[in-house]
């Protein structure tokens, strides 16, 4: 519990360390890859001395689509901020780690869940090839052009190997971002209902009319229904390539299922699953309205990830 705890300090450090913002990686998975749950000493990724990035910073792209850029699953080196030294970092007897998975610029990995498909996900399961895929989400750039991030994104990860390695990554959703406004993703995980949804929390949505600053639970299907479920509980289908101009992949749809003003965290209750716990924070609240630092519920239906009660605020002012 200890090393866990140090690692998870380690990577909200990293993530939230101010300089050098378009050198971000993603690092957690690699940390756990590296036996921090069996006692053994936790892996030196370098913060605050080193960080990671590639040669030919900027054009070292495997999709170079201004704000959908992709960087390589290899590459990434190991580069010295101000007061340490590349021998430090990249030296031969150098023992910093090299991150799992480099990103782009701003995204700001923020949620991931391993999404697996239970065997009687037959009605909102996604396309097979997403099955097992490590889910990550991401905020994005306010101060970058062209702006960056906004997404979901799988990688293919072989997590009994020593250390884990990647093997592929996708898009799940599009970069969230258009001339009209953003949905900015935080958390992902596999909907306890078992229908095959994956449930994603965002703390903005300039969509959603409900509120002034938007936000809320979504939840992301496999269908090859185009017209949405509007009748369907209150579910509204989000027309991700009109507000965004990029289609999400084939079979993938994205649905809004409950208004909560900057929801961030999600949980759900181990004694009644269908209970899903949702946190928010008032740091991604301007209007400041008394919607943040406090903890949502919402009750799913039992067959199916759709509210059935609820939202409704249980604590405040936390």
């Amino acid at each position: 519990v200890t090393n866990m705890s140090q690692a998870c300090h380690r990577l909200y450090d990293m993530l939230r360390f101010p300089a050098r913002p378009t050198r971000l990686v993603f690092v957690l998975m690699h940390a756990a890859s590296h036996g921090i749950s069996d006692g053994s000493a936790i892996p030196d990724y370098g913060f605050p001395r080193c960080y990671a990035s590639f040669p030919n910073y900027d054009t070292n792209w495997v999709d170079s689509t201004a704000s959908h850029e992709v960087r390589p699953l290899a590459g990434q080196q190991r580069y010295p901020y101000v007061g340490a030294t590349l021998d430090h970092c990249a030296g031969e007897n150098s023992n910093i780690e090299v991150p799992l998975i480099g990103l782009g610029p701003h995204w700001s990995p923020i949620g991931l869940t391993v999404y697996e498909k239970q065997t009687d996900s037959t009605t909102k399961g996604l396309p097979s090839g997403f099955n097992h895929s490590l889910m990550v989400a991401s905020h994005g750039s306010w101060n970058r052009d062209p702006w960056i991030g906004y997404n979901v994104n799988a990688y293919t990860v072989d997590f009994n190997s020593n250390p884990y390695v990647v093997s592929a990554q996708s898009t799940l959703l599009p970069a969230l971002r258009g001339q009209s406004g953003r949905i900015r993703p935080v958390d992902v995980r596999t909907s306890p209902i078992h229908d095959g949804a994956l449930l994603m929390t965002a703390d903005h949505d300039d969509f959603d009319a409900t509120f002034g600053y938007g936000g809320g639970l979504y939840r992301v299907i496999g269908t090859s229904d185009t017209t949405g479920e509007h009748n369907e509980n209150g579910v509204i289908r989000i027309p991700v390539a009109r507000y965004f101009g990029v289609a999400p992949p084939p079979g993938v749809a994205l649905d809004r299922l409950a208004s909560i003003p900057c929801a961030r965290q999600m949980t759900h209750s181990t004694a009644y699953p269908q209970l899903l716990y949702i946190g928010t924070m008032s740091l991604f609240c301007p209007t400041k309205s008394g919607t943040g630092d406090s903890v949502y519920v919402v009750e799913l239906l039992a067959h199916s990830t759709v509210v059935n009660r609820g939202p409704a605020k249980v604590l405040s002012n936390l």
